[in-house]
């Protein structure tokens, strides 16, 4: 297991229903394999880890608002009957329609910052098997090739797997489970990850995040701070944050209001989720109502 024994992406579905029950409790483990994956290749992983926790702390202290929620971009036409669009923070976005409209045209600029953040920090995405090569070997190889490998091959960059705009399905499932039909509340429709070999290259990355003046923060989840119950992500770990991408080409496709999430992933945690280990937590998910 990567996270510890008893990790649900390592276990039956018998066992992951029985421990997502909500009677059932278990002791916080403070032994984490972050200093496995961390010590045999860099400084000591304590080191690392709170090097991380203070870039995070920065991004919390660089935050310029609380609320996390989706804001309705309206038309004023009070002035001489000109379109004018403006941001009604008050009035949040109730229309499931609008939001995915939002998301697909936000989710090819998340797709370019994502792209500077990893050339900056050794960041990799996965790659799909090239034609010819069955399923189940390129599984195998859990292919992970960094940015600055693949921009400069243009049939590589074609099989790049970006992450998908969240499905309609998924997202009324999810309105329904847990956010009582509030649509603003869906922050995580337009999502990319970028997975790192170290706790240093993700790292740099979060300080990249820190520093772009296009990106305001408006949460970050640190799930690799060793104080994190990974019992409440079913033994995953990743450091996530919702996003606000702010500048001219947003503000020209009135989606600068859109929050979209970024996972930063280190590489055993990535190579759990392509080997059937996302399946395995939607099992947990669904069993827990979420």
């Amino acid at each position: 297991a990567i996270e510890e024994p008893h990790s649900l992406y390592n276990i039956d579905h018998k066992y992951a229903r029985r421990m997502a029950s909500p009677d059932h409790s278990r002791p916080v483990r403070k032994t984490s394999v972050l200093h496995t994956l961390t010590s045999a290749v860099e400084a000591p992983a304590s080191n690392l880890l709170q090097r991380m926790q203070g870039v995070v702390e920065q991004i919390t202290a660089a935050k310029r608002t609380e609320k996390i929620a989706q804001v309705f971009l309206h038309v004023d036409t009070a002035s001489g009957g000109s379109r004018n669009f403006n941001v009604n923070a008050k009035a949040p976005v109730s229309d499931l329609d609008q939001l995915f409209c939002q998301a697909h045209a936000t989710n090819l600029l998340l797709i370019n910052k994502v792209q500077t953040w990893a050339n900056a920090s050794d960041g990799m995405f996965p790659i799909a098997a090239p034609a010819g090569i069955g399923r189940s070997t390129h599984n195998q190889a859990k292919s992970y090739v960094r940015w600055s490998d693949i921009k400069v091959d243009d049939r590589m960059q074609d099989r790049v797997q970006w992450a998908k705009v969240k499905t309609v399905r998924r997202a009324i499932e999810k309105l329904l489970r847990s956010y009582q039909c509030d649509v603003s509340k869906l922050v995580d429709v337009t999502r990319q990850s970028i997975t790192f070999v170290s706790v240093a290259d993700l790292t740099k990355c979060l300080q990249c995040i820190l520093e772009d003046k296009d990106i305001e923060v408006i949460r970050i989840k640190h799930r690799l701070d060793l104080d994190y119950d990974s019992g409440r992500s079913a033994g995953y770990r990743d450091v996530c944050l919702n996003v606000r991408i702010i500048n001219d080409q947003s503000k020209f496709l009135y989606v600068d209001t859109h929050v979209c999430e970024i996972q930063l992933l280190l590489l055993a945690f990535s190579q759990l989720k392509k080997n059937n280990g996302h399946k395995r937590y939607k099992q947990f998910r669904d069993a827990r109502g979420e």
